[in-house]
Formats: C-alpha cells, sequence, structure tokens
C-alpha cells in the first residue's frame, strides 16, 4: 500500500541524465521567470514591509488587544516585519534549491537559523534582559542568517544562474504568468488569515489570560499538527506529476493512500497529546499559572480531536494545486474565513472561550465541504478531456 504514495523525483522519465541534471536545464531555461520573480518579490517585501509597520498598532486596537499586552505586543510584531524581506528570500531561494534538486541545504540553512533562533533568545532575553524586542530581534536575525547564507551559497555553487544585463531586463509576460500562478495561491493564505485575525479581535476581548491559553495551546498543537502539511506537499509534487503522465488513475490511488496515513497519523497525535499536552504547553507557560494551563489543554483537546478533517482539507486541497486548479483552492479559504469571521462574531460573545477553541475545526468543515465536491468535479473533467484527447489521437493514428 505504501508504493501507492512514493513521490519520486521524476516517475515517467526515461534518461540516461539524473533528474537533477534535468531540472538544472530546466530552471536554466526559466531564467526569465527567475528574474520576473526576483523583481515581483522585492517589490512586494517593499510593500510589505512599509504597509504592516504602519498599521501593527491599527491593527492591534482594532482587534482589541488587552491593554496590558498592547504595547508589548506592538513592539514584537512591528520588529518581526521589519524582517519580512530576509522571510521572502529565504522562501525564494530555498524554493530555487529545491527546484534545481538540491532538498538538503535548504533544511540545514534553517536548522541552523533555528538553533541560533534559540540562542539568541535566550542571550537577548536572560542575559541582555530586553524583553518582548530581544525575542522578535533574534527571530528576525536568525531569518536573515538563513535567507544571506541561501543566497550566498547559490551565488557561489550555481553559476548557470547568473544572468546578464540583457537577461536581467524587465519582462511582464513572465511577470504576469508568475501572478497568476501565485496569486490565487497567496490569497488563499491571506484570505484565511482574515478569519484569523476576525477571530483573535473576539478572543482578545475575552482577556490576556485566555489570549495566553490560546497562543500557548495553538503552539504546542502545532508541533504534531504542521507535519501534516508534508503530506500535502507530497500529494501536490506527486498529482502534478501524474498529471503530466495523463494518470489520473494512479491520484485518485495517490488521494486514497494519503487519506489513509492522514487519518492514523491524526489518531496517533491525538492520543500524544493527550499524554504529552502538559509538558508541551509548560514549554510557553509558568507550571504555577494553573488556569492558564487548564484553558490551553482544553484548546489541544478541541482541536487535536478534529485532526482527521484537517488532514482531509490538507490532502485535497494540496491535490487540487497539483492538478492545476489553484483558484479552486482558494474558494476553501474563503470557506475558512466565513467559519473563523462567523464563530468569531456570533458565538464567542454566547459561548466564550469554548467557542475560541473550536472554531479551527469549524473552519476545516466549512472547506472539507467544497474541497471534496470540487475535487471529484475537477477528477471528472479532467477525465473527460483525456477520454476525448485519446479518441482524437487514435483516430489521428487510424487515419
Amino acid at each position: 500500500m505504501a508504493n501507492k504514495l512514493i513521490v519520486t523525483a521524476a516517475p515517467h522519465i526515461t534518461s540516461p541524465d539524473s533528474t537533477q541534471k534535468i531540472m538544472q536545464r530546466v530552471c536554466i531555461a526559466l531564467v526569465p521567470t527567475l528574474i520576473a520573480s526576483v523583481i515581483i518579490f522585492g517589490i512586494q517585501a517593499l510593500i510589505l514591509t512599509v504597509v504592516t509597520v504602519a498599521l501593527t498598532r491599527a491593527v492591534l486596537v482594532w482587534t482589541n488587544t488587552p491593554a496590558n499586552i498592547i504595547d508589548i505586543a506592538d513592539i514584537y510584531i512591528r520588529t518581526i516585519f521589519w524582517g519580512i524581506p530576509f522571510t521572502l528570500l529565504y522562501n525564494v531561494t530555498s524554493a530555487l534549491m529545491r527546484a534545481l534538486g538540491d532538498s538538503k541545504r535548504p533544511l540545514y540553512f534553517l536548522l541552523v537559523a533555528s538553533a541560533l533562533n534559540i540562542g539568541l533568545d535566550l542571550v537577548c532575553i536572560i542575559v541582555f534582559r530586553m524583553g518582548a524586542f530581544g525575542a522578535a530581534f533574534a527571530t528576525v536575525f536568525s531569518q536573515a542568517v538563513a535567507g544571506v547564507g541561501s543566497l550566498l551559497y547559490i551565488l557561489r555553487h550555481y553559476h548557470e544562474l547568473r544572468w546578464s544585463k540583457d537577461e536581467g531586463a524587465f519582462s511582464l509576460p513572465h511577470c504576469a504568468k508568475l501572478c497568476s500562478m501565485g496569486i490565487p495561491m497567496g490569497l488563499q493564505c491571506s484570505i484565511t488569515a482574515i478569519g484569523s485575525v476576525v477571530l483573535q479581535g473576539a478572543v482578545n476581548g475575552l482577556g490576556s489570560d485566555i489570549v495566553a491559553a490560546q497562543t500557548a495551546g495553538g503552539k504546542a498543537a502545532q508541533f504534531l499538527s504542521v507535519p501534516l502539511e508534508s503530506i500535502g506537499t507530497a500529494m501536490t509534487t506527486y498529482t502534478s506529476q501524474n498529471m503530466g503522465a495523463k494518470d489520473l488513475g494512479r491520484v485518485n490511488r495517490g488521494v486514497n493512500t494519503a487519506l489513509g496515513i492522514g487519518c492514523v497519523y491524526s489518531v496517533a497525535s491525538f492520543l500524544i497529546l493527550r499524554v504529552l499536552d502538559k509538558p508541551l504547553i509548560g514549554l510557553f507557560l509558568d507550571a504555577g499559572e494553573t488556569a492558564i494551563m487548564a484553558n490551553a489543554q482544553d484548546f489541544i483537546f478541541w482541536n487535536s480531536v478534529f485532526y482527521i478533517p484537517l488532514a482531509v482539507l490538507i490532502i485535497y486541497r494540496y491535490t487540487i494545486q497539483g492538478l492545476g486548479h489553484s483558484g479552486l483552492a482558494m474558494f476553501a479559504g474563503v470557506a475558512e474565513m466565513i467559519a473563523r469571521a462567523m464563530v468569531g462574531f456570533w458565538f464567542v460573545p454566547l459561548w466564550g472561550y469554548f467557542a475560541a477553541c473550536i472554531a479551527s475545526p469549524v473552519a476545516w468543515f466549512f472547506a472539507c465541504f467544497f474541497l471534496i465536491p470540487a475535487y471529484f468535479v475537477v477528477r471528472k473533467r479532467l477525465q473527460k478531456e483525456m477520454d476525448i484527447e485519446k479518441e482524437h489521437d487514435a483516430r489521428t493514428a487510424n487515419a
């Protein structure tokens, strides 16, 4: 069964060359697109940094951030926003290295940045007593090390990606192509985040202790929920490869296998969190804060018990993206936004903290109700197109 979800570099290519060499040639051919991405991300980083830094305080006030933590939150978030260019730099350079067949170096740079972040946190907060600014500075500095390090590595080891002055000219068609592919996926995350901000505004009105419990519980739950994203990422690659081979049957088998893996992992994660929830929360809270600790445990329980719908959501969303319909995946983000906003506006005032605990599961169900039918509709349409194409090829061969 496991063989049905083996993600190879290129399962349908037969060539004496390695996949890495093939991908290097592809990336060289896509140098104009690479240049366009540098231009787009550079402009995006500048705009995002200026806008987010300028609006930090206003957003915190709008989301009802408690008065006793708003100044600390302002310092921390504003400092993090100054690091947006470094975050984008690492994302671009790591994606480029993976496209060239090198998935190890991005991981190495990320591990170094994580270790550096932890060390700087301890130094800045405990030794230099820099507080929230110290924690944010440690994060930004670590991201800068990862981003700049990745860029220097590419410049040193991938000479074929260096471009001439003529190649570096602005290309509107390449920019438009990148935007057509990237904007729907970016909007998907942004739209989902809008719902989270609305929900957070309602939760902030419950007081700083509830905010602390939700934050600690959310971070602890992420230890086991984030790996589900890896299954989704694998499905995007797996699906796109088999789409190129025009093998929708294999895509469907992969989806079923991924769903099985996701369900088993979700159940295991729930059981692990039932045992280790206190130690994980203890990484973020003092053990003496019993009331906050109990609320954080409730948050973990109500999220982890619904990890199976989360796994289903992730698998179908990434599969639809791999099928070339990222716009439909964006509408799933709309469904999540509506669900979280609905919980924030209507149910948090009625049910209090319990509504905040179930907000994400409700959003996951809303997205699943859209994505599952969407997947079958897309698959049916693509299968019909492939059948028509095969029939046409058969007629041409017999003519």
